[in-house]
């Protein structure tokens, strides 16, 4: 699996918005649009992640690295109001 991540709608040099667009041999698979107060559930590709799997929460911000890409999406748990860091590419939109 192969991930593009593109972030948009910066706010003081911090990004607001990022779309995340999961490919497999060439194909789209899943294009994922996350923004805070958003609420996404985790679902890694990988079988073996277990750390956060179906959980569900509200995005409240990104881990950023130098250039203020984001790297990690800050979460807070419906179930137990913790905030905990997952991978960008294991949310997927929670209706």
């Amino acid at each position: 699996m192969l991930y593009d991540i593109k972030s948009y709608s910066e706010e003081s040099g911090k990004p607001l918005k990022c779309t995340i667009k999961a490919l497999h041999k060439g194909e789209l698979v899943r294009k994922v649009t996350l923004e805070y107060g958003g609420i996404y559930k985790v679902v890694p590709d990988n079988p073996n992640k277990l750390r956060h799997r179906d959980k569900v929460g509200t995005l409240v911000g990104f881990k950023v690295d130098k250039l203020n890409n984001p790297l990690k999406a800050k979460i807070k748990f419906d179930e137990t109001g913790i905030v905990g860091y997952v991978e960008l590419e294991d949310l997927h939109h929670f209706k």
